[in-house]
């Protein structure tokens, strides 16, 4: 598959999905041409590169305040743009560690697709060699769909890559402070496939990753691997009966208290959301709001937490059709300590857009009354623009953020301070290749 895979896509159930979430045709030819990629920042429309940012040096701090200061809250400019080492790449996930220090992880296209991983020093991004064991004839597929750190010495990395046989199997590397590693994923009995789509971690003797497996006897089920120093092990996850799951996110407030987020589906294949929340002992599912009705699909895409009593997840659900295509608006919800809410969530691409489709990707809290979430939209020409969301401490607004080109996603963010917010992604012209976006908000 000489393509750059969307983060999450279930190969076995649907093609062309974006963290397990079915998405119009359109978006599908974009993909196959490597022009679509997934972000998670908000609208470009009005948002362009200053020409500030083109005059102060690529990438330093100068650069970054002034263009800011030219443009909105959320910048993508000269010198921000991370490498494509290939004929088309993505980034689907990053991690921030201060100001000087980042990751971000994805995938390119270069006799086949490789695991793309690239690190913030305070200037510039920086295409780091990581390992990519896919092997299938001349077509390889290896593919980063997330990654995590606790310092610039400890980070995790959690993906695929096809074996002999053609069959997806869980990727997991982790970065020492001098390279990247592949490190042994938990075995999974009886699995035919695997795909790990989130990971985070504690501390050097503690993270987690999830996903998702084709059991050959059961079905699709959702995997849980815990890291505890030594080696990677397979957790037990809830059990839902008769119906098929997988997680497409997870964070880690403490060792005693872990969220996972996604989704499950009876017979009828409709998605409903799920979450899973581990107390130091077992896994338990947690009751949560399915806001498009059981008729319809509702996924979770990431999660994140402060504390015991507040954390959020963000996903999408179908809001039925328009112009014959499947349309999606926003999930926000938050944990208040006893049980999970939606809060009302904005869908700017739901105006005079022929087909409109808000979706959320991925989220990082700062503090109580400062909290992101990225995603994408659809702009007038039904082609996706990106989507940035603020909590401000009583409601969640639309930031503008930059698409640099006709079709711009974002994927992952993640925080240090309410000044040092990166988003990635990837953007593409219309017949172009897709190129890595990385987005700074603050």
């Amino acid at each position: 598959m000489n393509q750059l895979s969307s983060p999450g896509t279930r190969h076995w159930r649907r093609s062309a999905t974006v963290m397990g979430r079915l998405l119009p045709a359109v978006t599908i030819a974009v993909a196959v041409a490597g022009t679509a990629a997934a972000s998670g920042a908000a609208h470009a429309r009005n948002s362009t590169p200053g020409s500030a940012a083109v005059a102060a040096a690529p990438g330093s701090a100068r650069s970054l305040a002034a263009a800011r200061t030219a443009s909105s809250t959320c910048i993508a400019g000269n010198g921000l743009q991370p490498p494509n080492p290939g004929s088309s790449a993505s980034l689907k996930g990053v991690a921030v560690v201060s100001s000087s220090r980042a990751f971000a992880v994805g995938s390119y296209i270069s006799g086949g697709e490789k695991t793309l991983a690239e690190h913030w020093n305070g200037s510039s991004w920086t295409v780091v060699p990581s390992p990519s064991p896919g092997i299938v004839f001349n077509d390889p597929h290896s593919v980063l769909n997330g990654v995590a750190a606790t310092s610039s010495r400890n980070a995790w990395a959690a993906g695929s890559y096809t074996d002999q046989t053609g069959q997806f199997q869980a990727l997991i590397l982790h970065w020492n402070g001098t390279t990247w590693k592949q490190q042994a994923s938990a075995p999974i009995p009886f699995a035919e496939s695997t795909q790990l789509f989130g990971v985070t971690v504690a501390s050097t003797s503690n993270a987690w990753a999830v996903g998702s497996t084709i059991h050959n006897r059961i079905g699709v089920r959702a995997v849980i691997e815990h890291w505890n120093g030594t080696t990677w092990k397979l957790m037990r996850t809830p059990k839902l009966a008769g119906a098929g799951a997988e997680l497409l996110g997870v964070t880690a407030v403490s060792s005693r208290n872990v969220w996972a987020v996604g989704h499950y589906w009876h017979s009828g294949g409709i998605s409903h959301t799920l979450i899973e929340h581990w107390n130091g002992t077992a896994w338990r599912h947690v009751t949560s709001p399915n806001p498009g009705g059981l008729a319809h699909d509702n996924l979770l895409r990431g999660v994140t937490a402060l504390s015991g009593r507040n954390a959020w997840a963000v996903g999408d659900y179908d809001a039925g059709e328009k112009a014959g295509a499947t349309v999606s608006k926003t999930i926000i919800l938050r944990w208040n300590g006893t049980a999970w809410k939606r809060i009302t969530s904005p869908n700017p691409g739901w105006g005079s857009v022929t087909i409109p489709a808000d979706i959320l990707t991925g989220a990082t809290a700062i503090s109580p009354s400062n909290v992101w979430a990225v995603g994408s939209r659809n702009d007038e020409n039904a082609l996706e623009q990106t989507l940035v969301e603020h909590w401000n401490g009583s409601a969640w607004k639309s930031v503008r953020s930059p698409s640099p080109q006709r079709s711009s996603f974002l994927f992952g963010v993640d925080s240090t301070t309410a000044s040092n917010i990166w988003a990635v992604g990837n953007t593409s012209a219309i017949d172009g290749p897709s190129l890595p976006l990385a987005v700074h908000c603050g």
